[in-house]
C-alpha cells in the first residue's frame, strides 16, 4: 500500500507512520512537503496511491484549498482530511468539500483512522480498475500514436519533427513524469539517424545522477515508437525563464549550475581526454558569457544571452560520450 501525505511536520508523520505501520508493516507512505515543494501539478491525480492524508493547515497554506482543488479534479485519490479536532470548523467544512474522511489530530483515534484507510484504498482500487476498462483510459493512455497503459496523459507539452514531449502521470513512479516519444524509424541501411540519437540520450543519462541534471526514469520501445520517461520539473523550464529576462545574477547562477552539470556528465560517462576538455573549454566559455553579460562587458551589453548559448554544451557531451561509447564497443 503507497499513502500520500501532505504535511511540514516530520514529527507528526512519525506518529502517523507509527499508527498506519502498525496494521500495514510495509506501508509505503510517501512524505510531501507543500511549503517547499509548491502546489501538486494541474492535472496530477495520485492514481499511484492508495489514499491522500492532507493536513488542515501549515505555515502560509490551508489544507482546505488544497482539498477544493482536489475536489475539482475528477478521477482524483480518495482524501482523508486531518483537522484540527473532530468537531473544530475545518472538520464540518472538509466533509462538505469531498473529504472521504475526517480525523482530528488533536488526539489520533487508532481504530477509525486505520479503518478509514482501509475503505478509501478498497475505493480507490475499485475505481482504477473501472477507469483501466473505459474510453476514457484508452484516450488518455495514447501518444501520439503510441498507447502506453503504465502513464495517462495530462498534456501535450511540445511537438517536433522526431519526437514529441508530453507531461503524463505514472502510477508506477507516483507522480509526473514527461513522455518523450519518437516514431521507431529504420531505414534499409540500418538505424535512422534520429532513433539512434534518441537512443544515445538514454543510454549516456541513465546512470547519471545529479541535481541539475534531469532524471532518466524509463525506455521503453513499442512496434512503432520509442519513448523515454524523465524527470518533470514543475517550477518550469529554462527556455520559459529565460524568454521573460534574466537578471545579471541569475544568468551567472544558471550557467554555473549548467557548467558543473556538463562536467558531471563528462566524468561520469567516461569520455576520453580530448573530448573532455572540449567540452570544459564550452562549459568555461558558458560562464565567461554569463559574466560578461554580469557587468555589462558581454555582446549584449548585459542583457543576457540567447538560449543556443545553453543549448550547445549539452549536445556537444552527448556527442562526445556517444564517440566514447562506440570506441569501447569496437575494441
Amino acid at each position: 500500500m503507497r499513502l500520500m501525505l501532505i504535511d511540514d511536520d516530520p514529527r507528526y508523520r512519525t506518529l502517523l507512520r507509527h499508527h498506519i505501520s502498525c496494521e500495514w508493516p510495509d506501508v509505503d507512505l510517501v512524505s510531501y512537503n507543500p511549503r517547499v515543494r509548491g502546489p501538486l501539478t494541474p492535472g496530477f491525480l495520485a492514481q499511484g496511491y492508495s489514499v491522500v492524508l492532507l493536513d488542515h493547515e501549515w505555515r502560509g497554506g490551508s489544507g482546505l484549498d488544497w482539498l477544493r482543488d482536489f475536489h475539482g479534479r475528477e478521477g482524483f485519490a480518495p482524501v482523508i482530511f486531518l483537522s484540527e479536532t473532530d468537531e473544530s470548523p475545518d472538520a464540518a467544512e472538509a466533509r462538505t468539500t469531498g473529504a472521504f474522511e475526517v480525523i482530528g489530530k488533536a488526539k489520533i483515534k487508532h481504530t477509525k483512522l486505520n479503518d478509514a484507510i482501509r475503505r478509501a484504498a478498497d475505493e480507490q482500487a475499485k475505481a482504477q480498475s473501472r477507469w483501466r476498462m473505459s474510453a476514457g483510459a484508452k484516450m488518455a493512455q495514447d501518444f501520439a500514436g503510441c498507447r502506453l497503459k503504465a502513464y495517462r496523459r495530462i498534456e501535450l507539452i511540445a511537438k517536433g519533427s522526431v519526437s514529441d514531449l508530453f507531461l503524463a502521470e505514472s502510477a508506477d513512479i507516483g507522480g509526473v513524469v514527461v513522455l518523450k516519444v519518437t516514431a521507431a524509424i529504420r531505414k534499409e541501411t540500418g538505424v535512422d539517424q534520429s532513433m539512434e540519437r534518441f537512443l544515445q540520450e538514454f543510454e549516456i543519462l541513465r546512470e547519471i545522477k545529479h541535481p541539475n541534471v534531469v532524471q532518466i526514469y524509463d525506455l521503453g520501445v513499442t512496434d512503432d515508437h520509442l519513448f523515454l520517461a524523465m524527470e518533470h520539473f514543475a517550477r518550469g523550464d529554462l527556455r520559459k525563464r529565460m524568454s521573460e529576462g534574466l537578471t545579471a545574477r541569475q544568468s551567472l547562477a544558471y550557467a554555473r549550475d549548467i557548467a558543473y552539470a556538463e562536467t558531471t556528465i563528462a566524468n561520469q560517462a567516461s569520455i576520453s581526454p580530448a573530448d573532455g576538455d572540449q567540452i570544459e573549454r564550452s562549459a568555461d566559455r558558458m560562464v565567461s558569457f554569463a559574466e560578461d553579460d554580469a557587468v555589462g562587458n558581454g555582446a549584449n551589453g548585459g542583457k543576457g544571452r540567447d538560449e543556443s548559448e545553453f543549448g550547445a554544451p549539452a549536445k556537444t557531451v552527448i556527442e562526445c560520450a556517444a564517440k566514447q561509447r562506440r570506441k569501447s564497443r569496437s575494441c
